[in-house]
């Protein structure tokens, strides 16, 4: 039910909630007890109800913490809690969680059932990682943990578990700015496995990333309205986890067809979600781009707002790379207004603390603002 009709889907609901009735705390093993917990934690965390994904992964590591040497229950407890982390914007402490459920499942082996629990936490654990190095500042290295992660996951013949590689690398190149053909080569690849083999869930969300993929190879016009096919699709089956990411790109898409009032209703909408559901991970980059926007209506005072709310988020939660991006807005808006010499301080530093993937687009824009600044 999870891989067939979705996580947060009412059938994958009603199993889970049967098999926690029917489950006896007392008598049950450590396994049993923690393979109902986590589809319970799923179906929050795929519905975005992420406070009660926390309560549910608290239980967990509270739970393996009682278990003597059960290395298996503490990386599926680890492994879920970085989860939720890294959905609430918290990228330290899901970092750590991370790398240890990674560190956890080393010994017990590489096939999908050495963890004796039904998904292999190890190899989905460095998926995430991925995902959460990109904002603490890791680029280079986020790549190669998506890129392991998708050669590990190929290797065990599991399906499930190469979409969900697959989907999660093809997600952070989208998320983070790639474009051009290899970024629309990865998201149709990943479209067609999970349409050979059925993987539904995983195909809606990697559609949505084929879209924005040919939006930004091709242009917006044909895009929107599949993006927000995906959208629905997803919200029929209660799928709200990302819904805030989604929402950033649409509303970056129809800004780009110069549809102005289309794209900051977008990214209000979005910023409700942020404050309803806890899901935080884009919040800076959500403030940043309503920055940019109200610049373009020429409300510089809201916009200036905007960017420096952006830049203190992205600080609170040590998020470098979205520090970086609301910096450059910021410095842009300062630079505009004569006052270089605050542009270049609010640059500078970020810019200096990075020690790789100075061959990206945030990077290579923010040298090339600060060379302007120093004319």
């Amino acid at each position: 039910m999870r891989i067939v009709k979705g996580i947060a889907a009412p059938e994958t609901l009603k199993v889970f909630t049967r098999a926690r009735e029917l489950l006896d705390y007392k008598n049950a093993t450590v396994t049993q007890q923690m393979s109902v917990l986590y589809g319970l934690w799923g179906v929050h965390w795929v519905r975005a109800e992420n406070a009660a994904a926390h309560a549910v992964a608290r239980q967990c590591l509270v739970l393996a913490a009682h278990t003597e040497q059960d290395r298996a229950a503490a990386a599926l407890a680890n492994y879920i809690m970085g989860d939720t982390f890294w959905t609430t914007g918290n990228f330290v402490e899901a970092r750590h969680h991370l790398e240890w459920t990674i560190d956890l499942s080393a010994p017990l082996g590489s096939g999908i059932t050495a963890p004796r629990f039904p998904h292999n936490h190890a190899i989905a654990a460095l998926s995430f990682l991925a995902w959460t190095l990109w904002p603490l500042g890791y680029p280079q290295q986020a790549v190669t943990a998506a890129k392991q992660a998708v050669m590990r996951a190929r290797a065990t013949g599991h399906v499930p578990l190469t979409a969900f590689a697959l989907l999660i690398e093809v997600f952070l190149a989208t998320a983070f700015g790639a474009e051009g053909e290899p970024l629309v080569a990865l998201a149709d690849e990943t479209v067609a496995y999970c349409v050979e083999r059925g993987v539904k869930v995983y195909e809606l969300y990697a559609r949505f990333c084929l879209s924005v993929a040919l939006a930004r190879r091709d242009g917006p016009e044909h895009a929107i309205e599949v993006m927000r096919d995906a959208v629905e699709a997803l919200e029929k089956i209660n799928a709200a986890v990302f819904r805030t990411v989604f929402l950033y790109h649409l509303a970056g898409t129809h800004a780009g067809l110069g549809q102005l009032d289309v794209g900051l209703t977008l990214v209000e909408e979005a910023l409700r979600m942020v404050e309803n559901t806890g899901e935080r991970l884009f919040e800076a980059e959500l403030y940043r781009l309503r920055g940019e926007l109200l610049l373009m209506f020429d409300e510089k005072d809201g916009a200036e707002m905007a960017l420096e709310q952006a830049l203190a988020i992205a600080r609170r939660q040590h998020a470098r790379m979205w520090e970086l991006r609301a910096a450059v807005s910021l410095a842009r808006l300062r630079r505009d207004q004569g006052r270089y010499a605050e542009a270049r301080d609010l640059v500078a530093p970020i810019c200096g603390w990075f020690t790789e993937g100075f061959d990206t687009p945030d990077l290579t824009d923010a040298r090339a603002l600060l060379e302007g600044l120093d004319v």
